[in-house]
């Protein structure tokens, strides 16, 4: 009687988990739609950026990382230079078109800094990592505009 409720016990368990282990984009494909408002770019090696779009084709969001990886342990995987963070926020958030500056707000926790500088036309948020050593570090940066009126 008892083996038989252990049996049981993890045929109901290895049925419920089977939703929880990884799918393919194949998987993924065959349940749902592809969005034509969301599209990602690798404009870096290693680097992706992926971009939301409005119902007019304008851009109202973009988040840069790395690609993803299983590699928890590797910091490289997952971060890459504050120069090469700077300059991308450039390419998709000239200075030229953010307004003024607002706010800034910095919010540390142990090596990580969470910075939010708002604009009269977007916000920019980035993680960054070992402010005040000679390695710093980004690992996201989150751009959304505001304003997309006459863009």
């Amino acid at each position: 009687m008892r083996k038989f409720f252990w049996l049981k016990f993890i045929v109901v368990i290895f049925v419920f988990s089977l939703p929880l282990f990884a799918q393919t984009s194949a998987d993924l494909r065959k349940r749902y739609q592809i969005s034509t408002l969301i599209e990602t770019f690798e404009v870096r090696p290693n680097i992706l950026a992926t971009v939301s779009y409005g119902e007019r084709g304008q851009v109202i969001s973009v988040l840069v990382r790395t690609h993803p990886t299983s590699d928890i342990g590797n910091q490289s995987k997952k971060e890459f230079p504050i120069k090469l963070a700077e300059e991308l926020t450039e390419e998709f958030a000239p200075i030229s078109v953010r307004g003024r500056m607002y706010q800034n707000f910095d919010f540390e926790s142990g090596r990580n800094t969470y910075r939010t500088t708002a604009y009269n036309n977007l916000i920019i948020e980035t993680v960054i990592h070992g402010i005040g050593t000679d390695s710093v570090t980004a690992s996201q940066i989150y751009i959304s505009w505001q304003k997309t009126e006459g863009r």
